[in-house]
């Protein structure tokens, strides 16, 4: 659970852009098998993660309500398989939020390269591991009728992972598990793990995969993430 100080303060708000440019990192489709040489897959994911924010009373002796909030964000991502194993990909994440009791609108757009290297794939449930490194960076606004701010922010990730799986009357089952470890320049490091069902299936000519997770990273904060994809 991400706990927000009143979020007209800057900081706070680089915090939040800092946890959208890591949640890139949640949202490429992890399968046992490699994506293969000069193959491409299109995909969207939603991230979501709850926040909770502080409503000051009119009375000053009354106590200050706190409020639950889910927030998320959709996410285009785009997979071209290389030589050896490896895939390049992209990941664009759109993101719009309005605190409560202000007229303030946090926007961003955030870019999102990355690598994966599959390491190893063994056995008959298509058991894999891999590495992952990527960044995001983009540009963060503030607008409103109490202040307006723009600046731009970036994080850095690498991950590493196994994915066991298994191959069920076309299906193809996975149970993606990965650490992450994250660097957000100037601001803080952050670690977590990732684990949730995959799966992907062969429908006109086409691989389908659909995949979601959660993410755990100490001191409850936790996200989720989900979506799908397709080769073309």
């Amino acid at each position: 659970m991400y706990w927000a100080r009143p979020l007209s303060y800057h900081l706070g708000m680089r915090r939040l852009f800092a946890l959208i440019c890591l949640s890139c990192s949640l949202n490429s489709y992890h399968s046992p098998r490699a994506i293969g040489e000069s193959d491409a897959t299109i995909g969207v994911s939603w991230t979501a993660f709850p926040i909770v924010e502080e409503r000051k009373p009119d009375n000053p002796a009354k106590e200050t309500q706190s409020f639950l909030r889910i927030l998320g964000f959709p996410m285009v991502w785009l997979r071209y398989g290389l030589a050896r194993r490896t895939e390049l990909g992209m990941g664009v994440a759109l993101f719009r939020y309005k605190p409560i009791e202000t007229n303030e609108y946090v926007m961003s757009i955030t870019a999102c390269p990355y690598i994966k290297r599959e390491l190893f794939g063994a056995g008959p449930f298509l058991t894999s591991g891999f590495l992952e490194g990527g960044a995001g960076a983009g540009r963060f606004f503030l607008a409103g009728s109490d202040s307006s701010y723009d600046t731009s922010s970036s994080a850095y990730y690498g991950s590493v992972g196994v994915v066991p799986g298994l191959v069920l009357s076309g299906w193809e089952l996975s149970l993606p598990v990965k650490y992450t470890f994250g660097y957000i320049p100037s601001l803080a490091t952050a670690g977590y793990v990732s684990v949730g069902p995959g799966a992907s299936f062969t429908w006109a000519g086409h691989r389908l995969f659909l995949e979601a997770s959660m993410h755990y990273a100490g001191d409850h904060l936790i996200t989720f993430s989900g979506g799908g994809g397709f080769d073309f």
